[in-house]
């Protein structure tokens, strides 16, 4: 049944609707460009009669037409169900994809929380860290459920960005204290979180800090600040600056490669290596020591979200938000080997991923509130996980390999076992 909508305002606003309604699912219904476009007609003819009234006229009800095939038929194509979280739901099997023949994951753990969760860093297998945008950082306990504030968020200290070393025992946070001002903290989790100001002597100094991560050797923190002057996209680099832990000071040059806003930094568990990605979809790679950049891939078609390094081999994956996920090899050269998987054009982009320790599965989560997980070397899905109804914005494994966990903008966390 074509449908179409008329409505008249006193104002100059009009809202013109048409579409099509379909009662069940109509699998030998044929619809084509000219039948839509010969509906459209009609509704515009409708249109321009109903501003030429100058009496009153009863409404125009929706009316049924018969779509008569003329001209190739458009093809059906059919979604996905839209899950909705049930807060009395307290274990779920995930959603398997049919050419999935991994192991089955299932949701044992619900944490509900006071914020989005944006970051997430198992500490061992029954602890992990999670970052509640602009609120807190707290460490969450599996054995008893427990939530504990670690670091409490607040007036002028909105915390907006979290960065974990690899040993899991520094902390850097950076705080908004102003629309152009933040200060970057650096916290000893081995050591009652003492807290120092990185850079204390000009904290106006930084700007809007949008990436930062932590050397693979926990000695030098990259991070990349919004400028606040514009310049042109000619003239202007992004320049990523690394910090010393210790004296807090800058060390070397900066690294001036993006002509666009850095949205990602990432450090490779492996070797001196780091990536980050930029909002024109460049993903850059480079040596910690020598601070020379080893090379640049065009790996999106927009902005960079997420990047994680394999744990065993030389590579790396990314995700955008053009809703591909890619994986970027460096052993040689610089170089993109395909995709590893892609989200549905109508759903959104990846906004996080995690490699397992083994290296051989890689986690990702969505705009569209899923959890999927990836075989690295067939280059499939293997596993899709539902729970979460708004996008998940960090995952992360445990160290055994057995835990997968997913933070969300719906203010949970999920735990999902690996059986």
């Amino acid at each position: 049944m074509m449908c179409k909508v008329l409505c008249r305002l006193s104002a100059f606003l009009i809202y013109f609707i048409e579409g099509i309604v379909l009662k069940g699912i109509q699998t030998s219904l044929a619809i084509t460009l000219e039948s839509l476009e010969f509906n459209h007609q009609q509704l515009v003819d409708d249109y321009r009669d109903f501003w030429e009234w100058v009496s009153p006229q009863p409404a125009i009800p929706s009316e049924m037409t018969v779509l008569e095939l003329k001209g190739n038929p458009l093809q059906y194509r059919q979604v996905n169900k839209y899950v909705i979280d049930s807060p009395s739901l307290k274990s779920e099997k995930s959603i398997r994809s049919d050419f999935s023949q991994s192991a089955q994951l299932t949701s044992i753990h619900l944490f509900r929380l006071d914020g989005e969760v944006h970051f997430l860093k198992f500490l061992d297998n029954s602890s992990l860290l999670a970052h509640q945008y602009d609120k807190a950082v707290s460490l969450l306990s599996l054995e008893n459920n427990e939530n504990k504030i670690l670091i409490q968020g607040g007036l002028n200290r909105y915390i907006r960005k979290v960065a974990i070393s690899s040993d899991s025992k520094l902390l850097c946070t950076a705080n908004v204290i102003s629309p152009d001002r933040n200060f970057l903290k650096l916290f000893n989790l081995n050591k009652h979180l003492n807290e120092i100001d990185l850079r204390e002597s000009n904290p106006s100094e930084w700007g809007r800090v949008n990436a930062l991560a932590f050397s693979h050797d926990g000695s030098v923190i990259a991070v990349f600040e919004k400028s606040n002057i514009s310049l042109p996209l000619s003239t202007s680099l992004m320049p990523i600056k690394l910090i010393d832990t210790k004296s807090g000071g800058i060390r070397g040059d900066e690294l001036n490669w993006h002509t666009s806003d850095i949205k990602c930094i990432e450090a490779s568990p492996l070797d001196n290596v780091f990536a980050s990605g930029d909002m024109q979809g460049f993903v850059k790679i480079w040596n910690w020591k020598t601070l020379k950049r080893l090379g640049s891939v065009p790996s999106h078609t927009s902005t960079v979200n997420a990047i994680a390094f394999s744990p065993r081999q030389k590579i790396l994956v990314t995700g955008g938000d053009d809703g591909k996920i890619k994986i970027i090899s460096y052993k040689n050269d610089i170089e993109e080997q395909g995709l590893l998987g892609e989200y549905s054009d109508w759903i959104g982009g990846v906004n996080a991923l995690a490699f397992s320790p083994d290296g051989k599965i890689v986690a990702s989560g969505g705009d569209d509130g899923k959890v999927k997980v990836w075989d690295v070397k067939n280059k499939i899905q293997t596993s899709e996980l539902s729970g979460h109804n708004k996008p998940v914005m960090s995952v992360n494994f445990s160290p055994d390999g057995r835990l997968l966990a997913s933070g969300s903008k719906d203010y949970t966390v999920r735990i999902w076992q690996l059986s």
